[in-house]
């Protein structure tokens, strides 16, 4: 039975979704810059853990609802992948990971706040853990931005497009062998993104094209921040 459901474009639930997000994602930027320096590995390895409790809680919700499925319920969807990659930033920061987050995992939170897809069907709460498994990962990225103080440099947007390509890979690899659809690479989503262009495999393309353009596009304005900061 396919439990996969839409949050339907620009309806009440979509903008009180969205806002809300944005909201969150703000207020807590910029409390965590009011931290002292002293305070702020501490509260990186508190967001950290809450991400893996999250994490814990939702495996724990399917599997006591029998909704278990190895090929629909791993982490292994761009937003999942970016979160677990989150926490290791958030407790040993790497350079490539921070790349990889601020360009493309932060550009695949954003595409999923403008259609919004649930995988494992529509509830209350599911809705509440969409928006928060998708906020933190910008939370994340802007964090380790702002807060941490990471940078790009002129190349970092061919770093994360290659990496890209080899999760792609790798999870297309996965896919064949559970017969899962992660990274919507084997079917086009059911949310209606005007950036996914034909059937498989021609929306492949598009989405490889998209993807360039948010890590490029990101790329110019975190740059530009940057100078801005020092």
């Amino acid at each position: 039975m396919d439990r996969h459901a839409t949050i339907p474009t620009f309806t009440q639930l979509w903008w009180i979704g969205l806002i809300g997000s944005v909201i969150a994602i703000v207020f807590f930027i910029l409390l965590a810059r009011w931290i002292k320096p002293e305070n702020e590995k501490r509260f990186r390895y508190i967001v950290a853990i809450s991400v893996l409790l999250r994490e814990l809680a939702w495996h724990i919700f399917l599997i006591a609802n029998d909704e278990w499925m190895v090929a629909e319920s791993l982490p292994l969807h761009l937003c999942g992948i970016s979160r677990l990659l989150g926490v290791v930033l958030l407790l040993k920061p790497r350079q490539l990971i921070f790349e990889y987050l601020i360009l493309l995992g932060m550009a695949g939170a954003f595409q999923s706040f403008i259609t919004p897809e649930l995988t494992h069907g529509y509830h209350p709460l599911l809705v509440l853990d969409f928006y928060y498994a998708h906020s933190i990962i910008v939370f994340m990225a802007l964090y380790a931005f702002f807060v941490m103080k990471m940078k790009l440099d002129n190349w970092s947007w061919l770093r994360v497009f290659v990496f890209g390509h080899i999760l792609l890979t790798i999870v297309g690899i996965i896919n064949y062998f559970i017969d899962g659809n992660y990274i919507y690479l084997c079917e086009r989503p059911l949310a209606q993104n005007p950036l996914i262009i034909g059937d498989w495999p021609y929306y492949l393309i598009s989405f490889q094209i998209a993807a360039l353009v948010h890590i490029v596009l990101f790329s110019i304005i975190f740059i530009k921040l940057q100078k801005q900061r020092t």
